[in-house]
């Protein structure tokens, strides 16, 4: 059998941002902390919250959403698409609900926020393009210019979609996944080949 490829799961680069907006930021957060920004980016999972995010599109501030963007730390992301990653891969993602006010158009469930909680320390060092980091007594990839990245799949096994363990900010996933992803067309959704 092949080699599996893999791919940096990211969200459309195009010049034009959602024009979202955190209505209740105020007074949604426990901490006072930015919500949906991690203080400790490697611990994933969504930070505590007073009440239901409400999400609005402000039509000035930039684009109508499509249905995968990024939004902070995590991914806001339709209905449509968390079934859709629910019935890929459901262990590696958690879902918060969250209201929406898209175009005038009121909705609870419509949208939700996305973390990619798997992580997995499956990065071939001495292969890949990258350097590496200590920060705060913390490891960390230096990713910076890197376009090459290479894993060890006896550490991945059957799993088709996780974070990098020292790089949290990157979501890397399979060819399988791709694939699926690009029968299901979704839009906003993009994928760079970590081997170039």
């Amino acid at each position: 059998m092949s080699a599996r490829k893999y791919f940096i799961v990211s969200h459309d680069r195009n010049k034009s941002l959602p024009g979202l907006i955190l209505i209740n930021e105020s007074t949604i957060s426990t901490s006072g902390d930015p919500t949906f920004v991690l203080r400790d980016s490697s611990v994933r999972g969504f930070p505590p919250t007073k009440e239901v995010p409400y999400i609005k599109y402000i039509k000035s501030r930039g684009r109508k959403p499509k249905e995968f963007e990024k939004f902070r730390d995590f991914w806001l992301i339709t209905n449509r698409v968390k079934e859709f990653l629910e019935s890929v891969d459901a262990e590696a993602f958690v879902f918060m609900s969250c209201r929406t006010c898209i175009e005038g158009h009121e909705s609870d469930g419509e949208y939700w926020i996305c973390d990619v909680v798997r992580t997995i320390n499956a990065l071939d060092e001495l292969k890949s393009d990258i350097s590496i980091d200590y920060v705060g007594g913390k490891k960390l990839y230096n990713l910076i210019g890197s376009e090459r990245y290479l894993f060890l799949e006896e550490k991945i096994q059957s799993n088709i979609i996780f974070r990098m363990q020292f790089a949290w900010h990157k979501v890397i996933c399979n060819d399988i996944f791709r694939e699926k992803c690009q029968k299901k067309q979704i839009k906003g959704l993009t994928f760079i080949n970590c081997g170039r």
